[in-house]
C-alpha cells in the first residue's frame, strides 16, 4: 500500500467513518463497543502514528512523476488543512479517542427515538449523549465478560496516559503546540473517554 493511496483513499474514508460515528446517534451494545474499540486501537500504536505522520513526505516523493496525481494530493491536503484538520497520525489518534468516548457514552446512555432521516451535524451524536449523561444517570452494567472488562480498563488507562503524555509535552514547549498535533482536542477527548 503506497503512501499516496493511504492519503487519498484510506485517510478520507476513516475520517468519514469517524464523522458518521460522532454525528449519528445509535444505541450501541457494550459488546459492539468492545469489538469496535479493538478494531480501531491499532491506530494508537506509536509506530502507526509515526508512519501516518510520515505519509505526507513519502507521498510527495511518490507523486513527483505524476503531475495530475500530485495536484490531486496537494488539493486534498490543502482542503483538510484549510478546514483545520491536517491529515496526520495525531489526527487519527484524536479521532479514535472521540470514537471511543462517543460509542461508550451511547452504550451507557442509549439514545431514544433515533431519527435516521435527520441531517448529520458535526459531533451531533457526541454532543447529545454528553448532554444526556449530564442529566440522566448512566445505565448500569454487570459485566461478566473478562475481555470486555479488560478492554474497558485498558481504555481508561490509555485515555489517562494519552492525556498525561500530551500534558507533559505541552509543559515542555515554550509556546502553544502546533495545530497538526491536535493536542488540545486529544486531551479534551481523553478526559471524555476517562469519564465514560
Amino acid at each position: 500500500m503506497t503512501a499516496t493511496s493511504v492519503i487519498t483513499q484510506f485517510a478520507p474514508s476513516f475520517h468519514g467513518f469517524y464523522r458518521a460515528i460522532i454525528a449519528t446517534s445509535f444505541p450501541w451494545a457494550l459488546k459492539e463497543w468492545d469489538q469496535l474499540s479493538i478494531s480501531v486501537n491499532a491506530l494508537f500504536k506509536p509506530s502507526i502514528v509515526e508512519r501516518l505522520n510520515n505519509l505526507l513526505l513519502e507521498s510527495t516523493r511518490q507523486t513527483t512523476e505524476d503531475q495530475d496525481l500530485e495536484a490531486f494530493v496537494q488539493t486534498l491536503l490543502a482542503r483538510y488543512v484549510s478546514s483545520g484538520r491536517p491529515l496526520t497520525g495525531y489526527f487519527a489518534v484524536c479521532c479514535v479517542i472521540e470514537i471511543h468516548g462517543t460509542v461508550l457514552a451511547q452504550t451507557l446512555c442509549p439514545p431514544e427515538n433515533v431519527d435516521s432521516s435527520a441531517p448529520l451535524e458535526e459531533a451531533a451524536a457526541a454532543n447529545a449523549v454528553w448532554a444526556s449523561l449530564v442529566t440522566v444517570p448512566a445505565q448500569g452494567y454487570d459485566i461478566e465478560d473478562e475481555t470486555v472488562k479488560a478492554n474497558l480498563s485498558d481504555t481508561v488507562t490509555s485515555a489517562l496516559r494519552c492525556y498525561s503524555d500530551l500534558l507533559f509535552q505541552i509543559e515542555e514547549l515554550e509556546g502553544d503546540p502546533s495545530i497538526d498535533t491536535y493536542a488540545w482536542e486529544t486531551m479534551a477527548e481523553s478526559l471524555v473517554g476517562f469519564v465514560s
